[in-house]
């Protein structure tokens, strides 16, 4: 019966004939099969919740089609199981897959349910954009948008009280008294990245999703239990399992909410204690980087920077976004502005609160093309969404940051990189393992911790004492910085330690003013800029331009080399390389309606262990880690294919013992019926058994169902188009692919078997 998808013959007695359809019907018209012979049994029970999905399902995507002119994409069509099923996850794409508008469609569907939902954005020029979307989209719908920014509320933007409140980060904190005076059901989170960083913030947007001060309090005593057995790991395995113990006692006490959080990301960078109460409260737990489908043709430039981008603009017109590189300065691109403008070329600078204004300009034609610092925060860079307006980037001079090589730096994380850049170029083992130890140790923290440390290395002054006479941990890691520094002082005062560094190929060093300065590469304020212009669209991605001044070839090449860790078949291309007329027709062509790249289906890749899920999905490129029911999951994008692999953690099933018949096999009319049931396992001892709940080993119920595995790779792969079972090619494998496709089967028909035999290059 499982494997047919079919309930068992208790509640369906007769399904020959249900068997016969699987092939012909679609998932959602063979589900209503069961449950009208089910109704007809009088078996009905939770199956309406499976009928009723595919309804939602099917009703969101006509409203998306109605909405937008298009029908969503299959990850789309993922991504809104999810939302509909109460689910609240991370959703970690590239830019221009199609996050922002999913979100848009997504909260005015479930505002049309009488759902009341927050949408927040990082910039006030986002948000304003997205408002000015919702409104035109909910027309005839009976909802209502209003806007909340960090200025005073005016009337015309509306009030808490309507159905979708759009704000920004700022907005949250600002307003945050009068939006409490209501109760939220949801929220979308559009980059959150820039809109997480400060975890009072994230405070603020769980209490509006009805959480309260004790349950905030409870999160923030796991979190802390977490990180203090990390912290005890080392030294004393003991005590950290037993917080660990303490963690997982403290995770009983959360209470189960129905309002969800939905958050969109690039780069998955969130951290600090806002992550940490995500994780404790929502089981949210994301890391990773930017990768996957990515249409966008990369071209370097050689010239003075000035004429050639005024010479490019001539040349491309309009939809351009000009982002100069942050070394050289805002007088440098203020300069630039007005020089093009001397030549009689429409194009504007976007700083400000004048910002707003001209971004509709450009978007009505008027402005040819919009100049910015390229920062990785700038409203250039987060701030805009405009699919069919923008064509092209264009990036004066390679986008890199310098910062001067001295013992009396005081910002922690460039007394880490300078630490372990001059540790490895002068050989200095100590030096690079005291800098590892500062980097994990400012990894966990939060903006507002960060800046508190910051200021005080200038200042010696905000940091918490310890109590008991014990430092605490910002203590020990401001130890930690003051011996990075006198490293760093001795390092740069060692004979021949100069010259080491000016010769090293490994470093870019620049001269200026009798100081030297470390030069690096700004490889995510580039990926995430030239994203903006290629987006999803009608029939595809469009394909985007993104040209590079090259103001200094060692910089070029060091961006070029970490390009390729993110986005392994990322190719530059010189100017002589390209077919211009091809390429500009086909982006007019693509943004009148044309063919672009076809996103492909989700897939979803199932191994037996941990290791093997993260080791394969790294020879798809950087993948993103998620955490689904307890179950990491890697997701990572093949060509264009969006893959997530995770592993089963060994056998899921096994015979129970004791159990019906002899060790779990029944005879009946002398056939032998195998009965498989869950398998537990002791998280203290590691004991595994298959009945009850308690360890019969050492009576600890701190245990691990694999049933919580099964739950979470049924809900995977209900969410995707296809479910690759890549368990071992021994017998272990074959039992475990088997009971995989077993369990499987009633959530997708799609169930490929294929084995990794060897690992080639």
């Amino acid at each position: 019966r499982l494997r047919h998808g079919l309930p068992c013959e208790r509640c369906l007695p007769n399904a020959s004939d249900l068997i016969k359809l699987r092939d012909e019907l679609s998932p959602a018209q063979f589900h209503a099969a069961i449950a009208r012979a089910l109704k007809e049994e009088g078996t009905y029970a939770d199956y309406d919740l499976v009928v009723k999905m595919d309804e939602l399902s099917a009703s969101f995507s006509s409203f998306f089609e109605g909405i937008t002119g298009e029908k969503p994409w299959k990850e789309q069509e993922s991504w809104a199981v999810r939302v509909l099923s109460g689910e609240s996850f991370a959703l970690v794409a590239p830019p221009g897959v199609g996050k922002s508008v999913f979100s848009e469609v997504m909260a005015l569907f479930l505002a049309s349910r009488g759902k009341h939902v927050i949408f927040l954005t990082p910039t006030t020029l986002l948000a304003s954009q997205v408002s000015r979307r919702l409104r035109a989209f909910s027309k005839g719908l009976g909802t209502s948008v209003a806007e909340f920014t960090s200025s005073a509320l005016k009337v015309e933007k509306g009030s808490p009280d309507d159905s979708v409140v759009v704000l920004t980060s700022n907005g949250l904190r600002v307003h945050f008294e009068e939006l409490m005076r209501t109760r939220f059901d949801v929220a979308f989170v559009d980059d959150v990245d820039a809109v997480l960083r400060s975890s009072k913030n994230v405070e603020r947007l769980l209490r509006l999703l009805g959480y309260g001060s004790d349950e905030l309090e409870l999160a923030a005593k796991i979190a802390f239990g977490r990180l203090n057995a990390v912290r005890l790991a080392r030294r004393d395995p003991e005590s950290a399992k037993k917080a660990l113990l303490e963690v997982e006692e403290l995770k009983t006490k959360v209470p189960r909410h129905s309002a969800q959080l939905v958050l969109t990301s690039a780069t998955a960078k969130t951290r600090g204690k806002g992550a940490a109460l995500l994780d404790a409260l929502l089981g949210m737990n994301i890391e990773g980087g930017m990768g996957g489908t990515r249409n966008v043709v990369d071209v370097k430039l050689k010239g003075d920077l000035v004429e050639k981008a005024i010479e490019e603009v001539q040349r491309l017109g309009a939809g351009g976004l000009i982002f100069v590189s942050h070394d050289l300065g805002s007088k440098f691109a203020k300069d630039l502005y007005q020089k093009m403008k001397e030549k009689g070329l429409p194009v504007g600078f976007a700083e400000g609160k004048r910002s707003v204004k001209l971004i509709q300009e450009f978007e009505k034609g008027k402005v040819l093309a919009l100049i910015g610092m390229a920062s990785y925060y700038g409203p250039l860079v987060r701030g805009l969404d405009l699919p069919a307006t923008v064509r092209y980037a264009l990036f004066v001079g390679v986008p890199k940051f310098m910062f001067k090589i001295s013992d009396d730096e005081t910002n922690p994380l460039r007394i880490y990189q300078l630490l372990w850049e001059l540790g490895t170029v002068l050989n200095d083992p100590e030096a690079r393992k005291l800098a590892s130890e500062i980097r994990r140790m400012i990894r966990p923290l939060s903006q507002e911790e960060f800046k508190a440390l910051e200021n005080h290395v200038k200042t010696g002054k905000g940091i918490p004492k310890g109590k008991d006479g014990e430092q605490s941990y910002m203590e020990k890691l401001v130890d930690k910085l003051s011996q990075a520094r006198g490293k760093l002082s001795s390092l740069l005062r060692a004979e021949g330690a100069v010259d080491a560094l000016k010769k090293s190929p490994r470093l870019i060093i620049r001269e200026k003013a009798g100081s030297l300065y470390l030069v690096v590469p700004d490889l995510m304020t580039y990926l995430q800029a030239s994203g903006r212009t290629s987006r999803i669209g009608r029939e595809g991605f469009t394909t985007g331009l993104s040209e590079v001044i090259v103001d200094e070839e060692a910089a070029m090449d060091a961006l070029e080399r970490q390009a390729k860790l993110y986005i392994q078949d990322m190719e530059w291309r010189e100017v002589n390389d390209v077919d211009w007329e091809q390429l500009l027709r086909r982006m007019t062509l693509e943004r009148n309606g044309g063919l672009g790249i076809k996103p492909l289906s989700p897939a979803l890749m199932i191994v037996e262990s941990p290791n093997k899920a993260r080791t394969i999905s790294s020879f798809f490129g950087r993948s993103t880690k998620k955490s689904a029911g307890g179950v990491v999951a890697y997701e990572v994008n093949v060509g264009r294919r969006p893959l997530t692999v995770v592993a089963t953690g060994g056998h899921l099933l096994d015979l129970p013992t004791p159990g019906e018949g002899e060790f779990g096999v029944k005879e009946i009319n002398g056939q032998y019926f195998p009965s498989f049931t869950t398998i537990k396992k002791c998280m203290v001892c590691g004991f595994t058994f298959t009945q009850g709940t308690t360890c019969p080993a050492c009576g600890s119920t701190y245990v691990k169902d694999s049933a919580s595995t099964i739950r979470a790779l049924r809900r995977m792969a209900s969410e995707v188009e296809t479910v690759y079972v890549c368990t071992d090619p021994d017998v272990e494998g074959e039992k475990i692919a088997w009971d995989v496709m077993m369990v499987l089967s009633p959530y997708n028909k799609n169930i490929v078997r294929a084995a990794f035999h060897e690992i080639t290059k």
